[in-house]
């Protein structure tokens, strides 16, 4: 199974206990031209919520032809974060075998 790799710079976000919420990531590529959208369409991605390494909430996300993957919280999954920080990251899969880390960080639930 095939690993791409290449820097992810964090980033960090703040979840409002409660209130629904969506983080997305978005992957381009530079095919000689400039950057375009990866199609992310036929790819699975999960984001994952953990505190310590111990997971706290994992939520499928969407993925796009522009090369989004997008993960939407419920209210009722952000009133449930008994932690008021934590870690996030998306995976995702595509088809042929390959992962990718799409995007990592903290969080802040407030």
């Amino acid at each position: 199974m095939p690993t791409l790799s290449r820097h992810v710079p964090r980033g960090d976000f703040l979840i409002h206990r409660g209130a629904d919420e969506r983080l997305g990531v978005r992957w381009q590529r530079d095919y000689g031209g400039g950057y375009k959208a990866v199609d992310m369409s036929a790819w699975i991605a999960d984001l994952l919520l953990s505190k310590d390494g111990e997971a706290l909430l994992s939520v499928p996300c969407t993925c796009t032809y522009d090369g989004l993957c997008v993960a939407s919280l419920t209210g009722s999954q952000t009133r449930s974060l008994q932690v008021r920080t934590g870690e996030w990251r998306i995976d995702a899969h595509g088809p042929g075998g390959e992962s990718e880390l799409m995007g990592w960080g903290y969080f802040e639930a407030v």
